[in-house]
């Protein structure tokens, strides 16, 4: 008997084999009757949609199966409108769209929602939002709508609204544009340098402006002014601004020529030299002489504005016809020198280090006449025969600009 049982239930493992065989040569999927189906293993079975989408089927005790996907919250209601999990504002042209409070022009501003506050209301808080709509431009802050609003948005709508499918299409070519205009300002971005003075305040405020080059933004604009188009033109790596932004910085920090080019987005230090040379004869050219030398100021102009009383009693016997002059000598720190001549002649020995003596013509007020030199630092260039030289010299006509009986007032 045990014999008989053990060959049957081999037959029958042989013939279950060679008919598993079969059907993997005939059909690659095996078609499973859900409804027949007792084992309780059998009662959740996954298979794929022709689309591609996941598909679960349970079999309730009743035989029947309930399809299940993703998207069980979004119905569509028909072939032009669909219900989905948004919160949607009511459009109103005499009420706020969020407060749902009356406008009144007397009292609060209102202001049409822009299409960037849309989107990101859309994408990041689920909130759909008209075209047209406006608010009170209290619910608004920096160009997103403020925490409250959005909280007060949920509070009084419902989750779930009806959309068309115009409104949608709308909206996708909305988000669609948006996302190419920040793509656009992105790659702007990335090829926008370290520091950009072509008056876009987005980048440079006024703090970075006077940190920079001691100038205030209006100051820098004037001095801009005075460089007309064709001293200083634009190219594909400067504007005339930059330029002189770069020979502004340069001589405030005094860093290196590979510093400004990693600043100003320069790939080249022999570049940023030509930048720095244009620069400097534009604004020697065009803005130094009417601003700096005996022939941008007349002697009246200095006794007039220019002249302190206290100096006048002291130096001049309260005469106001005798104009004051100060000379004094200056310096200015250079690097050491390659040539041993420059080397030796640039070197002062009273202050131990290399420099350059220009010398300083102002008035008692402090206000800066001129500037002559620069002198070299070796001790026959002392202040008295930089002094000596100018007069001898007559530079820059200051003997033509000077009257019998005015006071200068040098340093030994």
């Amino acid at each position: 008997m045990h014999n008989s049982c053990y060959m049957r239930f081999f037959d029958l493992k042989k013939n279950n084999k060679n008919d598993g065989k079969q059907n993997q040569e005939g059909s690659p999927t095996i078609k499973v009757d859900v409804g027949v189906q007792t084992e309780p293993s059998n009662n959740h079975l996954s298979s794929t949609s022709p689309s591609g989408i996941f598909m679960s089927t349970k079999t309730s005790s009743t035989g029947t199966s309930d399809t299940t996907t993703d998207s069980a919250s979004i119905e569509q209601l028909s072939d032009s409108t669909m219900k989905l999990p948004f919160y949607r504002l009511d459009k109103f042209t005499k009420k706020c769209c969020i407060c749902n409070a009356d406008f009144h022009p007397k009292r609060r501003r209102s202001i049409k929602i822009d299409t960037s506050i849309r989107i990101q209301c859309l994408i990041e808080h689920h909130i759909f939002i008209e075209n047209e709509s406006k608010c009170y431009s209290a619910h608004v802050s920096n160009g997103l709508l403020k925490i409250d609003a959005i909280n007060k948005i949920k509070q009084n709508y419902s989750n779930h609204c009806t959309v068309y499918r115009d409104e949608l299409i709308n909206m996708f070519n909305e988000m669609k544009q948006e996302l190419k205009n920040k793509d656009s300002t992105i790659n702007k971005l990335k090829n926008t340098p370290l520091l950009d003075f072509n008056d876009n305040e987005t980048f440079m405020s006024d703090k970075h402006y006077h940190i920079l080059t001691r100038l205030t933004r209006n100051e820098f604009n004037d001095l801009c002014s005075y460089i007309p188009s064709t001293a200083l033109r634009t190219t594909d790596v400067r504007t005339p601004r930059m330029a002189i932004a770069c020979l502004l910085v340069k001589l405030r920090l005094g860093v290196s020529h590979d510093t400004l080019c990693t600043l100003f987005g320069i790939d080249d230090k022999r570049r940023m030299n030509r930048i720095l040379e244009s620069a400097n004869s534009a604004l020697t050219q065009y803005f130094v002489p009417k601003h700096l030398g005996f022939h941008h100021i007349t002697r009246e102009q200095v006794l007039k504005q220019h002249t302190r009383p206290l100096a006048q009693q002291l130096l001049a016997n309260d005469n106001p016809n005798k104009a004051i002059i100060i000379l004094d000598g200056t310096y200015v720190y250079a690097r050491k020198s390659a040539n041993n001549l420059l080397q030796r002649r640039t070197y002062s020995v009273h202050k131990g280090k290399p420099l350059v003596k220009p010398m300083m013509i102002v008035s008692t007020d402090g206000y800066i006449i001129s500037v002559i030199g620069p002198y070299f630092a070796d001790s026959k260039n002392n202040d008295a025969e930089i002094t000596k030289s100018i007069i001898y010299n007559n530079k820059e006509d200051m003997l033509d600009w000077l009257a019998p009986g005015d006071v200068i007032v040098v340093d030994r």
